[in-house]
């Protein structure tokens, strides 16, 4: 009998068997443990989620009560007896103005009502001018919020200078379907005939913006915080540096004046504004 024709040891099989069975063991247990990560990585995804939600509700339902204090303290003031109501009407503007920066529609409306119940024609007329610019701030930013689908517009550039510096291809290559506004400061001839120069120097660029609007700043406009606009200003968030440089490249040679940049903080989707107000 050949070594090929006799029967193989039992133990042989055995060992086969225990090592297919670790082997499985083994398996198992790692699909276990990858089960039990990802769990747990399920866990922790749900968990920052819900603390993000939990942060989401605390913010809403601070500027609830923020909004309600606010509305408080308007209808106290309505209601104040005549000898006391120029005190209290004051102090509720104060604090519409102050704490409701995020809402000009809301400021608009309470300062409204409150003009209705001034103590004197010097507060109401103060209250009905004040309302008329939250009127003008409120549906500026409807207009900038109704532009957030706006995406064929050429993109903000990390670098805010031209390699190599600027030229006229350059910057009208980076201000492709952008829209500007041209402000000048009610009251001010000066300041209104540079804007102009200005606007009709963009203008120029026939297929470049998508719009360039000449625009008066009311002077209760300008009186809110947040504006108080004096001199020559691009207003631009710092992601928009390159876009105002380019902007400022063009206007150097229309307007002999020297446009500086206003950093502001509430991101507008490729627009820039332009405001020519002199000194104060």
């Amino acid at each position: 009998m050949s070594e090929e024709d006799k029967p193989k040891p039992a133990s042989s099989g055995l060992s086969r068997f225990k090592l297919l069975v670790e082997i499985i063991i083994a398996i198992a247990a790692a699909y276990s443990a990858w089960q039990v990560s990802a769990v747990d990585t399920i866990k922790k995804n749900v968990d920052t989620v819900l603390a993000q939600r939990q942060d989401e509700r605390d913010e809403r339902k601070q500027l609830v009560d923020l909004h309600l204090t606010v509305y408080k303290e308007v209808v106290d003031a309505l209601k104040a007896e005549e000898r006391v109501r120029a005190d209290h009407v004051a102090a509720a503007q104060s604090l519409v103005t102050s704490l409701l920066r995020d809402d000009p529609q809301l400021q608009e409306q309470l300062i409204s009502a409150l003009s209705q119940r001034a103590a004197n024609q010097e507060q109401k007329q103060q209250l009905v001018s004040q309302a008329q610019a939250y009127r003008v701030v409120a549906a500026e930013s409807q207009e900038l919020a109704a532009r957030a689908e706006k995406t064929d517009a050429a993109p903000r550039q990390t670098s805010p200078q031209a390699p190599g510096g600027w030229d006229e291809a350059k910057a009208l290559a980076l201000l492709q379907r952008w829209d500007i506004d041209v402000f000048y400061c009610q009251g001010r001839p000066t300041e209104q005939a540079l804007a102009q120069q200005a606007a009709t120097a963009l203008k120029a660029h026939s297929g470049v913006f998508d719009r360039v609007r000449l625009r008066e700043l009311k002077a209760e406009v300008n009186r809110l915080p947040g504006y108080n606009i004096v001199g020559y200003k691009i207003a631009a968030t710092p992601d928009e540096e390159a876009q105002a440089n380019a902007l400022r490249f063009l206007l150097q040679r229309a307007v002999p004046v020297t446009l500086d940049n206003r950093p502001v903080g509430q991101r507008t989707n490729y627009y820039l504004s332009v405001f020519f107000c002199g000194q104060a």
